[in-house]
């Protein structure tokens, strides 16, 4: 890696993210990943990134109900990736490497592999983008939602050399959290043993009963938005179809990142 990136492009990754490309939800901020990819496109140009999968794994996948008691697949992975930045001549800048998980609650089980691997990846970028890149990419939003300049200078620009009388840390505010990578506190578990229940005698060929999950918080959101709670419910599914690109049966059902593009659209017809 011996190339360097332009003072204009350095400029502007230096820059306090814009508030409207900021998803405000139940107290907490997002970047939704497409606006990620496409402002990684916007900076470094066409072919100036690119991500590579670096491991691909499946946690968990596990039958299970939906709200109306319909059978469903809850799958979930985990990704680890790597952001490569390139300059305008094509050398390699910097690499950043991290990792998520993604799931997915989908009535066919390959729609919720499908949709599980996807948010696992968009989650990876995000974390890569945003840890290796600084404000542009949502960083100071890890600071219990702030918009203000996290970065916001620093000792190397292109053509200047390193300065070495600039002050670092003036614009910067308190810490308000630890960020979501972070305990607040260490958790004391303690384990407990209980005794098992007996299991009620059930009825032959009656079906076990299952529990649907909760919904999220992205979920919940949506759920109480006005402008979904104000919709005919029959127009409820197709507006939350249209708005994913799939069909859709249930809330719960939804990804986080498909939440995420659900209430940036509700957000535009508020």
């Amino acid at each position: 890696m011996n190339g360097s990136l332009t003072r204009e492009q350095v400029e502007q990754l230096l820059q306090p993210i814009k508030p409207h490309r900021v998803l405000e939800l139940r107290g907490q901020s997002h970047v939704p990943a497409y606006d990620v990819a496409a402002h990684l496109t916007r900076i470094f140009g066409f072919g100036g990134w690119d991500k590579e999968i670096l491991s691909l794994e499946l946690v968990s996948a596990d039958e299970t109900v939906t709200s109306t008691n319909k059978p469903a697949w809850s799958v979930t992975y985990s990704c680890m990736l790597r952001l490569t930045i390139r300059n305008p001549q094509g050398e390699v800048v910097a690499f950043y490497d991290d990792g998520a998980c993604g799931t997915s609650l989908q009535p066919v089980k390959g729609e919720a592999h499908d949709m599980a691997m996807k948010s696992a990846i968009s989650y990876a970028l995000k974390r890569c983008a945003a840890f290796g890149l600084g404000d542009q990419f949502g960083l100071a939003l890890y600071n219990k939602g702030s918009q203000k300049t996290l970065v916001g200078v620093t000792l190397v620009l292109p053509g200047d050399g390193v300065k070495k009388d600039a002050d670092l840390e003036s614009h910067i505010e308190a810490p308000q959290s630890l960020g979501n990578d972070e305990m607040q506190e260490d958790v004391e578990v303690t384990e407990t043993v209980e005794a098992p229940t007996p299991e009620k005698p059930r009825a032959k060929d009656q079906p076990e009963s299952r529990t649907p999950p909760p919904l999220s918080e992205l979920q919940s959101e949506i759920k109480a938005h006005p402008r979904y709670v104000a919709m005919e419910s029959t127009a409820k599914g197709e507006f939350l179809s249209d708005a994913v690109g799939h069909q859709v049966t249930s809330i719960r059902s939804l990804t986080d990142e498909e939440c995420e593009q659900i209430l940036a659209k509700l957000q535009r017809l508020s």
